[in-house]
């Protein structure tokens, strides 16, 4: 990928099967560890496991911190951009993170999404 990714941006990526209207919105940039850059994202359009009603069956990972190069590795193209305002799920993690009790998450996007929806999806 040659596109700088940039705060704003939506991506398509390597997304899960059944899953090609889902994208990546960049909500946030953080270099200052310049060894683990860190990206600030969001997931939208995902698919609700089993439901079949097309009205009814996605949700959406209103923020993930995702370590840049892992992500990086999995956009496909820039589809467009988006006003970013304030983020409440980052200030959460943010504050957390300072702390030591959060992460960033270091597995490709679709395995996260993956865990995420096995241990915190509730339909």
């Amino acid at each position: 990928m040659t596109q700088k990714i940039e705060k704003g941006q939506i991506w398509t990526y390597n997304n899960r099967e059944g899953e090609d209207d889902s994208f990546i919105v960049i909500i946030k940039l953080d270099d200052s560890n310049s060894q683990n850059p860190v990206a600030h994202v969001s997931t939208e359009n995902l698919s609700k496991p089993g439901s079949e009603e097309v009205d009814t069956t996605t949700w959406s990972i209103g923020h993930a911190p995702v370590q840049l190069g892992i992500l990086a590795g999995a956009l496909k193209t820039l589809k467009g951009y988006r006003e970013i305002e304030f983020n409440e799920g980052y200030t959460y993690w943010k504050e957390e993170y300072d702390k030591g009790k959060a992460g960033v998450w270091s597995i490709p996007i679709n395995e996260m999404i993956d865990l995420i929806q096995e241990t915190g999806f509730k339909q």
